[in-house]
Formats: structure tokens, C-alpha cells, sequence
């Protein structure tokens, strides 16, 4: 065979190892999300019910200012996933070695000061914020709680990025859900016997750690070799993994800013029940553009693993196929949100939540398509190419035109002014200075690689969505469930239809149809030898 022949098949078979095992991974984190995203819109209703509008409201700010202690893990949980992806795909595994023990030894001082900040935040923080007398006391002892379980976290989720670093997404998904199920399962059956704020908070805490213990537990199994020893410590594995984490570090105080300064300036100037109406919708779409950077986050170490082989070209490709993918995966439940999004919150949560939270959600929806979906893996490449500097900074140009955009709209214009403010600066900074910085670093024509993203999926959507508007007016108004679970199947159906011709790259329809045909023989092989028994 020509030595061309085999370069080819060689370079053939590694594309269907390698998107295999990304396609393995994609379904594991859709399977977190999609578990998460069921039960929580079956689950928030009742909470909601059960805590009324102003115990909501203190449930969303705790958990707003105590995202702060995340920071604390300077970064390093990302440098695991990179340098321990790096290191794996180099067969340097006494490296990986290092790097934990390192790290793990480097964030114990961080966690014990976050313990130690806890309890006068618990005692002094209510003052900042209305509210009522009743629920002071409860606001403190649930600081105390999650900031407990965020403060394990900082040590602990350095295991978590452990196993995203070997591309073991269904060993972290399967902890995730567990901590899920006891969190929110957990909490909805506590309400129902009588309990209050103060169980769910206990709940979160035990969730917590469950989620640690499972993903230690995960780690030694997936790589026996991990020992821990004072040996292990090494100080230029600190100094080179803390270079990544600087600009991780930043990055993460810019993304914090962004998601949780709202909830606090609204906490500050309007009664804490807005706190609540403002959360509610950005954490639906969270949880969509969760499921759809969950394939974002599945990139990082693949594209850390390329460019440890040197396959560059195969790190472009992966970027625009992920992209694409994503935009046109969020736009079905975008479309759907855009015609029918008041009628969905108004049966979901009430008519009380839906007057507050509908006039906002087509700012969020059109901010989180172009930025956060359309975008997603250009940011995680960067991070797995530890290209992510000037991204880094572009995130706290972003947080600091949001965070002054809050502070002026939110007296003046409520949460429709908060929404505004974060996702018009998201819009420009992420959706478009990010994927510049990217084709900058990769050489790539920028017009040419945002063309190749958006305009398939864009002009894909536009028909449906124009069906769904006449739908609306002339058939169904969207009055009951029914109605709705119709209209939401018959988007999906009639896009995803359109998407496999126009968004799937050919060798894409190729491997899905040959996918399909497999699963399709071996069921109907597995039929005929159930008649012949």
C-alpha cells in the first residue's frame, strides 16, 4: 500500500477513535443536563409554591453571593483539566502526579480561609440586602451552609477536573446527578413533609459531598498511579500551573461578576422577591446553554490532546463543527421561548412569575445564542490550547461595562435594565471579540469562520420560527400543555429535519446514518431471534 493510503487511513481511523469517544462524552454531559433540566422544571414550580416569591428570593441570593468563593480556586481546577489532558496525551503520567498533589496541598490554605470568612458574612451580610425580619435568621444559618459546601469544593472539585482532563465525562456526569438527586429531589421531599429553607440548605451541603467523595472515589479507580505525598509537591509545577491559572483566575472573577451582580445590585434597590423573578429565567437558559457547552466543555481536552500531537488543523475543524452544532441544538428551545415563552412560564410558575420574568427573556435568549452557544468552544479551545490570556481580559472589560450597566439600569428600569446591560455587553464581547482573538491565534479568515458558524444555523431557523408565529395566531394560542409539548416536538422536528441537510457536515450525515443503520440491523437481529426462540 502507498505510504499516502496508509497516512490516510491511519489519519481516518484516529477522526472515528477520537469523535467516537467525543460523541461518548457529549452523550454523557447531555445526560446530566437533561436529568437536571427535567427535574427542575418539574421540581421549581413546587419549590417555588411551597417558598413562596420572598423565600425564593433568599434561596437565589444566597446562593448568588457565596458563588463568589469559587474564585478562591485561583484557576487551578482548569489547569488540571488541561495540563492532566496534555500530560495523558504524552504518556507523562508521573507529571499528573505532580500536579495533583501539588495543587491539592496549594488550595487547602484558600478553602480553610473561605471557612473562616463564612461565619461573620452569616451574621453581617443580611443588613446589605431587604429582607424582612422573619428571614434573617434563616439567611444566616444558610450562609453558613453553602458556604461550608462551597468551601470544600475549592479542594475537592480538583478531582472533578481530573477526570474531564482523561475525558471521563460519565464518571463525573454519574457524581453530578447523585448530588443533583439528593439537592433538589431531596429538597422537594423535605418541603412536602413541612421542612423549610434551612433542610435545603443541609441538603446542599450533604449533596456537596457526596459529589466529593464520589469523585475522589472515581479518580482512584480511572488512574490507580495517583499517590499523595509530600514528595509529590512541586514548586515549579506550582509556578507553571499558576501562569494558566492567572488568567483562569480572571476569567472566573469576570464570568462571576457577570452571573451574580445582578441578583445582588436587585437584592440592594428592589424587594428581594425580584431577586427571584430575575433568576428564574437566566437560570432556564443556563441550563439550556448548559446543554449545549456541555459539547463546548468536551472540547477543551480533546483540542489539548490534538495540539499535544500537533494536529492543529484537526483543533479548526473541531472548533467550527462545535459551534455550529451548538447554535443550531439551542435554537430549537430558543424558538420555542421567543413565540411561546410567556404562555410556558405563565403554566410552569404562575402568572404573578411570568409578568416579571416574560418581558426579559427575549434579551436573554438572543444574548446567550450569539455569545455563550455560538461561541462556547471557541473559549474552551482557547483553554485547551492555554491560548486564553487575552480572552481572560476581554471577560473583565465585559464584567466591568455590565457591572457599571446594572448599577445605572437597575434603579431606573428594574430587571429588564439588568438583563440589558449583561447580555448587550456579553453580545460584544464573547459573541464577537472572543471568536477574533481565536482566529487570530489559529490564522483563520475571521469573516469566513463566523459565516461558517452562524449563517447555517441562523437561516435554518427562520422559517420555523416564522411557522411557529403564524402557528401561534391562526392555530394554537399555547393555553395548555398539550398544546405546547405539540408545538415544541413539531420545532424540533421541522428544524432538526432541515438541520441534518443543511448544518451537518457530509461525513457527519455519513457516521449518523451508518450509526443509525448499525443500531437498526442489530434491533431487528436481535427481533428475528426472538421469533425463532
Amino acid at each position: 500500500m502507498p505510504a499516502s493510503a496508509t497516512e490516510s487511513t491511519a489519519t481516518d481511523s484516529r477522526l472515528r477513535t477520537g469523535g467516537q469517544r467525543f460523541v461518548r462524552n457529549v452523550l454523557w454531559n447531555w445526560g446530566h443536563v437533561l436529568f437536571s433540566l427535567l427535574a427542575a422544571v418539574l421540581l421549581s414550580p413546587y419549590i417555588i409554591r411551597k417558598l413562596g416569591a420572598e423565600g425564593y428570593g433568599v434561596w437565589s441570593l444566597v446562593n448568588s453571593i457565596l458563588g463568589y468563593y469559587t474564585l478562591l480556586d485561583l484557576g487551578f481546577r482548569s489547569a488540571v483539566v488541561r495540563f492532566s489532558a496534555h500530560y495523558r496525551a504524552r504518556g507523562e503520567y508521573g507529571r499528573v502526579n505532580e500536579l495533583m498533589n501539588t495543587l491539592v496541598v496549594s488550595l487547602a490554605g484558600p478553602a480553610v480561609v473561605a471557612v473562616l470568612i463564612t461565619v461573620p458574612l452569616s451574621r453581617w451580610s443580611g443588613q446589605f440586602f431587604q429582607i424582612s425580619p422573619a428571614y434573617r435568621p434563616t439567611f444566616s444559618v444558610l450562609v453558613l451552609l453553602v458556604g461550608l459546601s462551597v468551601s470544600l469544593g475549592i479542594v475537592f472539585n480538583l478531582f472533578s477536573g481530573l477526570l474531564e482532563g482523561f475525558q471521563r465525562f460519565d464518571l463525573d456526569n454519574q457524581g453530578r446527578i447523585l448530588c443533583f438527586v439528593i439537592r433538589y429531589v431531596g429538597a422537594a421531599a423535605a418541603l412536602a413533609l413541612g421542612y423549610g429553607l434551612v433542610t435545603m440548605g443541609i441538603l446542599a451541603l450533604a449533596g456537596s459531598i457526596a459529589l466529593f467523595v464520589w469523585c475522589v472515589l472515581a479518580a482512584r479507580r480511572m488512574f490507580p498511579a495517583l499517590r499523595f505525598s509530600r514528595a509529590g509537591v512541586n514548586l515549579e509545577m506550582l509556578k507553571e500551573t499558576a501562569r494558566f491559572g492567572a488568567s483562569t483566575l480572571l476569567a472566573a472573577i469576570a464570568i462571576q461578576v457577570l452571573d451574580q451582580a445582578p441578583a445582588i445590585v436587585i437584592g440592594h434597590y428592589l424587594p428581594v422577591a425580584f431577586v427571584g423573578y430575575y433568576a428564574l429565567p437566566v437560570r432556564l437558559l443556563q441550563s439550556l446553554t448548559e446543554f449545549v457547552g456541555r459539547v463546548g466543555i468536551v472540547a477543551s481536552p480533546r483540542a489539548a490532546e490534538l495540539a499535544a500531537k500537533g494536529r492543529m488543523d484537526e483543533v479548526a475543524r473541531l472548533s467550527v463543527c462545535v459551534n455550529r452544532y451548538c447554535l443550531g441544538i439551542y435554537a430549537i428551545p430558543a424558538i420555542v421561548l421567543l413565540v411561546y415563552g410567556r404562555e410556558i412560564l405563565t403554566l410552569w410558575v404562575g402568572a404573578e412569575f411570568a409578568s416579571h420574568c416574560a418581558p426579559i427573556l427575549p434579551i436573554l435568549l438572543l444574548g446567550t445564542a450569539f455569545a455563550q452557544a455560538g461561541q462556547f468552544a471557541s473559549s474552551a479551545i482557547l483553554f485547551g490550547l492555554a491560548r486564553h490570556h487575552r480572552y481572560a481580559q476581554g471577560l473583565a472589560v465585559e464584567a466591568v461595562i455590565g457591572f457599571l450597566g446594572i448599577l445605572a439600569a437597575v434603579p431606573r428600569f428594574g430587571i429588564a435594565g439588568a438583563a440589558a446591560a449583561i447580555f448587550g455587553a456579553m453580545f460584544v464581547i464573547r459573541g464577537l471579540s472572543t471568536p477574533w482573538l481565536f482566529c487570530r491565534y489559529l490564522k483563520l479568515e475571521y469573516g469566513k469562520y463566523m459565516r461558517s458558524i452562524l449563517w447555517r444555523p441562523v437561516l435554518t431557523g427562520l422559517p420555523v420560527l416564522l411557522l411557529l408565529y403564524g402557528l401561534k395566531t391562526w392555530v394554537w394560542a399555547g393555553g395548555s400543555w398539550l398544546q405546547l409539548l405539540v408545538v415544541a416536538a413539531l420545532t424540533a422536528t421541522t428544524y432538526l429535519g432541515l438541520a441534518y441537510f443543511s448544518c451537518l457536515e457530509p461525513a457527519h450525515r455519513v457516521w449518523l446514518a451508518e450509526w443509525v443503520g448499525r443500531r437498526w440491523r442489530r434491533g431487528e437481529e436481535a427481533w428475528q431471534s426472538r421469533r425463532r426462540n
